[in-house]
């Protein structure tokens, strides 16, 4: 029986990830969601779809050169590289390019759901 250091296994499966053609050159579309920006100029967000959503992470020498508007509810498509945090244990996305495509159905369906609800009066004190 192998027993693993979870510090070493967490190394293997970045390893793992980062030497693997298939995952270095992505791209996926979603909606931004959780955006963070913190004082670095890093961009965090999730990506998100109605079946899934990844942690992504936009560092700030790539996100100056980018036109993208990354707003939550935005849908982008990004282009990047799939590696695991190791620190937090995190399957996460490093975005390089990031291409905007206007309001996310998601964030639409929200809106539309809320307007509906403050119809109802629901919001009201």
């Amino acid at each position: 029986m192998l027993v693993l250091p979870v510090g070493d296994l967490c190394t293997q499966i970045r390893e793992a990830l980062e030497s693997d053609p298939r995952f270095n050159d992505l791209w996926i579309a979603g909606e931004i969601s959780n955006l963070s920006r913190p004082a670095s100029g890093h961009l965090y967000f999730t990506l998100k779809d109605g079946d899934g959503q990844m942690r992504c992470a936009f560092f700030r020498r790539a996100n100056a050169r980018s036109r993208a508007t990354m707003e939550n509810g935005r849908q982008v498509v990004v282009h990047g590289n799939l590696s695991f945090y190791e620190p937090r244990g995190d399957l996460q996305f490093y975005v390089d390019f990031a291409h905007d495509e206007g309001l996310g159905v998601l964030h639409l369906e929200y809106e539309r759901l809320k307007e509906r609800l403050a119809e109802e009066g629901l919001f009201d004190i």
